[in-house]
């Protein structure tokens, strides 16, 4: 499956008009004030990646060195179930999920499953860690996910 193929499974998932070919080749299917997710592809594999949280600040050293250290725990433990990659953007401080693809192994039967997985293990995430984030709200809402 090529990446514009993949993206264009996602929109029609989603019931969103299907983009254009994008020169970036980077393609942002939710975005709202609380949700960032793209994907695109890079070294032969498709990435799926979902802003988390908002920017830390550098004025909250010991409680980003905390959110941190507690997140990379996490990741720990739950390797054996998600295979998310948490990372962070140093220069703009911001945490990021992301999920790599083959995309020999995405077809049309569970392409969906991929990105639904994603975007269930991005709620588990700021659930955990960013908990004044409105769960009641915006696309990534569970009713969405339905």
């Amino acid at each position: 499956m090529t990446l514009h193929d993949f993206v264009a499974f996602i929109y029609k998932q989603l019931g969103m008009p299907v983009p254009k070919v994008s020169e970036e080749a980077k393609y942002e299917f939710i975005v709202d004030e609380h949700w960032e997710v793209s994907v695109y592809a890079k070294q032969k594999q498709f990435v799926l990646q979902a802003k988390i949280g908002k920017p830390l600040s550098p004025s909250d050293e010991e409680q980003n060195c905390t959110l941190l250290r507690e997140m990379l725990d996490f990741n720990l433990k739950t390797m054996r179930v998600m295979d998310e990659i948490l990372c962070m953007d140093g220069e703009m401080q911001q945490l990021y999920c992301r999920k790599l693809l083959n995309p020999s192994d995405l077809n049309e039967r569970n392409g969906w499953s991929f990105v639904e997985d994603f975007l269930v293990n991005l709620e588990i995430i700021e659930d955990h860690f960013f908990s004044n984030t409105p769960k009641d709200e915006g696309p990534m809402h569970p009713s969405f996910l339905s």
